[in-house]
């Protein structure tokens, strides 16, 4: 979101500005109103015969004072006064927001036999992440460290899979990788699910090869046989404008967020 500026300033600066200015204007502020000679400094044991000239001083308390109230004037119309972002166009900065209409309107949460997010294909150097309700239910980064895993099964995948998990038998490390997630991954969440508001966001970024490429599918199944069922399909860098990515190395960005929202009675 962009930072509104006055005098080409961002409130924070002004306010520094205005802090900076505090000091020296007190400082002339106490010499104007003790006015008159300086004849002496307390820590030093010579006489002085210093006369600040009597129009310098107020011309230059009233002028650092002056700077200092614009300053702070302007500081306080960019924090009070400056427009505000619309709620929606705010939020769609930081992910889509998708409402997932469930049949029969308000279903109960004991409803739901079934729950599962399946990703059939993804960029395996993106950033992938799932979370429902704010817990991790797949991250690349930890689900997907080994070259075997998240692929497509086949003879050389599953011998590579066969030999980690023999090796991994031996390791009493509950870190190391023993499943292979092979393509299509099927991550069930009914667990995680609660009474009233479920969030499942899925963020995809940090793409390796320039391109994000993310396809699957949530599905809810209920207990009268009636299936709501979504698509996830993520492909290019449609939504680096949207997120406001724009980096040199076009590596790094934010492809897309999605959340999908229903609610449980």
């Amino acid at each position: 979101m962009p930072t509104p500026t006055l005098f080409g300033f961002s409130e924070s600066q002004l306010f520094a500005a205005t802090g900076t200015l505090v000091a020296p204007v007190l400082a002339y502020l106490v010499l104007y109103v003790i006015g008159g000679a300086i004849k002496s400094v307390s820590f030093m044991s010579v006489e002085l015969r210093a006369k600040i000239p009597s129009i310098a001083l107020p011309l230059v308390t009233i002028f650092l004072a002056s700077l200092m109230a614009l300053f702070l004037s302007a500081a306080l119309a960019l924090k009070y006064l400056a427009p505000s972002p619309p709620v929606n166009d705010f939020n769609s900065q930081f992910h889509q927001n998708i409402g997932l209409l469930l049949p029969d309107g308000n279903q109960a949460l004991e409803d739901i036999v079934y729950a599962e997010i399946t990703l059939s294909e993804i960029e395996q150097l993106s950033n992938i992440r799932v979370f429902v309700n704010q817990r991790r239910l797949f991250g690349s980064g930890y689900h997907c460290r080994m070259i075997y895993q998240c692929n497509e099964q086949h003879p050389q995948t599953e011998q590579l899979a066969l030999r980690a998990v023999a090796a991994a038998s031996g390791l009493n490390n509950f870190l190391y990788p023993r499943d292979p997630y092979f393509l299509p991954i099927r991550l069930s969440f009914l667990e995680h699910l609660v009474e009233g508001q479920n969030t499942v966001d899925i963020h995809i970024e940090n793409s390796g090869l320039n391109y994000c490429n993310l396809q699957g599918s949530l599905v809810l199944e209920f207990s009268n046989g009636r299936i709501v069922e979504h698509e996830i399909s993520v492909f290019g860098n449609a939504s680096w404008d949207r997120y406001r990515t724009w980096p040199t190395n076009n590596s790094y960005a934010v492809c897309d967020r999605a959340r999908v929202q229903f609610a449980l009675g």
